[in-house]
């Protein structure tokens, strides 16, 4: 190993006050992979993907430029009023899609090995909990849904290669609530609007990299609420990131939160209510640059991902009608509702799972050949987008 490396593994166990632990064997891991040179520092490990003004500017935009509504709208007039018009009908339409969506999963469990592709069922499954102790649901979704997440998460399990990866997987898995939704005070949407001018350049920030720490991170901070030195200088920076890496350094604090780490181990998270204004607020503006340029097609995981992760911090802006209506259209027409993105050249997102959608009951006996493809992890964020517009048009409407 060699020097630089060696300190920072010393620091970092130091920083961290680390025993010989998961944790331990995560931050050695996470170290130990990455190879310096004589100049490299901790951001060297991190790689710069393009801005959302680059991939803009240099990537192919939507073929069609019609919308359901005027998406180009911001955000600053939100009002919760116009958002309920219509409610009760829009509740019907929320509660066939995921129950579309469920179908699909049903269907198709055996060929989803992606870890993240239980998000959506777990987000629908606090939803569904949090109406039902309200006396709002008694929808039987919640039944249905937990034994599929259980079996995606043992296939993707044993899918992983890595063992240590392997590893902070099963750490994640025994955490069942980390998306049951507790408050029914949403956040004022004015709180966002004042945040505006705090990001002048939206869009010309490049999206920083790093492939394999989130699932090593995250294991971390629910064992025991220990925080590596690199996931800390990645994870906990002041200034709000970009694209998908703006969206984890959101959703780690939602989880630091969610196990009390934030009352735990205040001089790392003692601010989480401030930092999750800030990136929602920065989140907001890079939706809304997506949406004026008719969501593109590299963009529309990264979208709902930004709506979903923002309503679980309880920011009704992400959750406009008009926004919720743009993520429906991306679904599946048939009985088995999956997300889909055709557009989507394959370079653009390499990780994302594409499985062949199975011919309905009905298109077999009409002899109709499914040609469609489903995303799964845009299939896992669209559900979670729903979910929470479904949940703050229970509490406000």
């Amino acid at each position: 190993m060699k020097l630089p490396t060696l300190l920072l593994v010393i620091i970092g166990m130091i920083a961290t006050q680390v025993s010989v632990t998961e944790a331990e064997a995560i931050l050695i891991i996470i170290i130990h992979d990455v190879e310096y040179n004589t100049s490299s520092r901790i951001t060297g490990m991190l790689k710069d993907g393009p801005s959302i003004s680059y991939k803009l500017n240099n990537w192919p935009l939507p073929s069609r430029q019609d919308s359901p509504n005027d998406l180009s709208q911001s955000g600053d007039h939100y009002d919760m009023r116009e958002q309920c018009i219509g409610s009760e009908a829009e509740i019907q339409i929320l509660k066939d899609a995921m129950e579309r969506t469920v179908k699909y999963v049903e269907r198709h469990v055996g060929n989803i090995f992606s870890f993240d592709a239980h998000v959506g069922l777990q987000v629908l499954e606090g939803e569904h909990a949090y109406a039902k102790k309200r006396g709002q649901s008694n929808s039987t979704l919640p039944a249905r849904v937990k034994p599929l997440i259980e079996q995606i998460n043992t296939q993707a399990i044993i899918a992983i290669n890595d063992k240590l990866t392997k590893q902070a997987a099963k750490i994640i898995t025994k955490h069942e609530n980390l998306f049951a939704r507790d408050f029914s005070d949403w956040k004022n949407p004015d709180i966002l609007v004042k945040r505006r001018s705090d990001f002048p350049n939206v869009g010309q920030d490049p999206e920083t990299v790093w492939i394999t720490l989130n699932t090593q991170c995250i294991a971390a901070l629910l064992n025991n609420c220990d925080v590596p030195y690199t996931c800390e200088r990645t994870y906990l920076k002041d200034q709000p990131q970009s694209q998908y890496m703006l969206t984890h350094q959101a959703l780690y604090l939602l989880f630091a939160r969610k196990t009390n780490c934030d009352t735990k181990r205040p001089e790392l998270f003692g601010n989480v209510d401030s930092s999750l204004e800030s990136q929602c607020g920065k989140m907001l503006l890079e939706a809304e640059l997506l949406a004026q340029n008719a969501f593109p097609a590299w963009g529309k995981d990264l979208f709902a991902e930004y709506v979903f992760i923002c309503g679980q911090a309880g920011y009704p802006n992400f959750l406009r009608k008009d926004w919720i209506q743009e993520i429906l259209s991306w679904q599946s027409k048939s009985e088995y509702g999956c997300f889909l993105n055709p557009e989507l050249n394959a370079d653009y997102r390499t990780t994302e799972v594409r499985i062949l959608r199975e011919e309905t009951e009905q298109e077999r006996e009409i002899g109709v050949k499914s040609e469609e493809i489903c995303y799964s992890h845009l299939t896992s964020t669209s559900l979670s987008a729903l979910a929470m517009r479904l949940g703050c048009i229970l509490d406000n409407c």
